[in-house]
């Protein structure tokens, strides 16, 4: 569970307050994420946050200077040094998709529940089979291990069992107010 320290090897500039940078391990690395996993980034002193793969390998993640955290790491400059944790949560099953139409929806990340369940709710009544509709659902992650239950969604803890999700498993969670 200690952070694999990262060398920032690039850094580049993608809106006023979002930066890609591409790490290198200056150690072992952590293991291959998968599209749709995440890591627990680090900014050593300060804290860590959950931050989406934007890239395998090399590792490329992109981060919006948001809060405390994701402020330091947006910060870092080539050279400097952040810690990963991970890779965590289930990805997209690409393997599955071979061959298959595939509709995205979405801007920088999949959107506010409402908009992925009304989008999921057209696409089965159009004939696709909820099992074959993915949600990259989020909550607040702290440990990306599933011990603290901060991104609980009833009986799932989307560090571990997410973030994506089939629509058939989501949909009755997501009919939950305030769930």
């Amino acid at each position: 569970m200690t952070p694999v320290p990262y060398r920032v090897a690039d850094r580049w500039r993608e809106t006023g307050d979002t930066v890609t940078l591409r790490l290198e391990p200056l150690g072992r690395p952590i293991g291959e994420p998968r599209p749709g996993q995440f890591t627990m980034m680090y900014a050593f002193g300060i804290g860590e946050v959950p931050i989406s793969v934007s890239r395998a390998v090399p590792i490329e993640q992109t981060v919006r200077a948001a809060g405390a955290v994701s402020r330091a790491i947006h910060g870092t400059r080539t050279g400097g040094v952040l810690g990963l944790r991970g890779p965590y949560g289930t990805g997209w099953d690409l393997d599955g998709a071979r061959g298959r139409d595939l509709v995205f929806a979405g801007g920088v990340v999949c959107g506010p529940e409402i908009m992925m369940r009304l989008t999921a709710e057209a696409l089965v009544a159009r004939g696709v089979p909820a099992a074959d509709v993915r949600l990259s659902l989020e909550r607040n992650m702290r440990c990306g291990v599933a011990w603290c239950g901060h991104c609980q969604l009833g009986p799932l803890l989307l560090c571990r069992d997410g973030p994506v999700v089939a629509y058939e498993t989501a949909a009755p969670l997501m009919a939950v107010k305030e769930l």
